[in-house]
C-alpha cells in the first residue's frame, strides 16, 4: 500500500523528476530479524539466533511469521536526489516497515548512541546540544510531514491500524520519563517504551522507544 502511493502521488505533489526510478521493497517472511545501517546501506538479517539478534541496531519480533516490506526510505532519498537537489533540504528517517496481515506501519530511526548524549546535554565547552532522542523524532516527523501533506488525499497512513514512530538505539538507555509502559516495581518485558509525544499524537502516531536489549514485536 505504502509502496505504490510513494511512487504515484508522493512524487508527483513533491514534484520529483524519477526518470525511471522507482521506490523498492524487500518483503519477506521470518520470525525474527534485526537491521542495521552501515556504509553499505540498510541490511536485513533475517532468522537470527536470541542472542544475535540482540546485537543489531533494529530488532523485530515476528513470531507469527506475517510478511514483512521493508522500505530503505533514506538510502533510496539519497539515490533520488541525485535528479532533485531539493531533496538535499529534507530530514528523512531510516526505514519503514509494513506489516500485511496486522495492517501495521512503522517509520524507524537507528542509532548507536551513548545514554548521556540521548536526551539534550551540554557540551565540553559548556554548549546547549540537542540529543539524539530529539533529533532522531525529528527526522521521523520530517518524513511524515512529507507522508501527509492534507493536499494528497488518497494518503494511506490513517489506513493502517497500527501506526508507530520508532527509535532503536543499539546501546542501553532509560526513557525520559517515567510515564511509560513498563513500571519500575515490575518485572521488564522487554517490548520497548511508549513515550508522550504530541507531535506523532496529531499525525495519529504513538512514538516508541526500543534500547537495547529491547525487542519490537510486529
Amino acid at each position: 500500500m505504502i509502496l505504490d502511493y510513494l511512487n504515484s502521488d508522493y512524487v508527483a505533489y513533491h514534484e520529483l523528476v524519477v526518470d525511471g526510478f522507482m521506490f523498492q521493497a524487500e518483503s519477506f517472511f521470518s520470525p525474527s530479524f534485526g537491521i542495521e545501517d552501515n556504509i553499505e546501506g540498510l541490511i536485513i538479517h533475517k532468522n537470527p539466533t536470541t542472542e544475535k539478534l540482540k546485537t543489531y541496531e533494529g530488532r523485530f519480533i515476528n513470531s507469527a511469521n506475517r510478511q514483512v516490506r521493508c522500505i530503505a526510505f533514506d538510502e533510496q532519498l539519497t539515490r533520488l536526489n541525485m535528479r532533485n537537489k531539493k531533496i538535499d533540504a529534507w530530514q528523512r528517517c531510516d526505514f519503514f516497515i509494513e506489516v500485511v496481515e496486522t495492517n501495521a506501519f512503522l517509520v524507524c530511526e537507528l542509532t548507536s548512541t551513548k545514554a548521556d548524549f540521548i536526551s539534550d546535554f551540554v557540551d565540553t565547552e559548556g554548549r546547549a546540544r540537542t540529543g539524539k532522542r530529539q533529533k532522531a523524532l525529528n527526522q521521523m516527523i520530517a518524513a511524515l510531514e512529507k507522508l501527509a501533506v492534507p493536499a494528497l488525499t488518497n494518503s494511506p497512513l490513517l489506513k493502517f491500524s497500527k501506526r508507530q514512530l520508532c527509535f532503536f538505539n543499539k546501546q542501553v538507555h532509560l526513557p525520559e520519563h517515567t510515564d511509560v509502559l513498563m513500571a519500575f516495581n515490575r518485572q521488564p518485558t522487554y517490548r520497548g517504551y511508549q513515550m508522550q509525544s504530541e507531535v506523532a499524537a496529531k499525525f495519529g502516531f504513538e512514538y516508541w522507544e526500543f534500547p537495547a536489549p529491547h525487542l519490537c514485536y510486529v
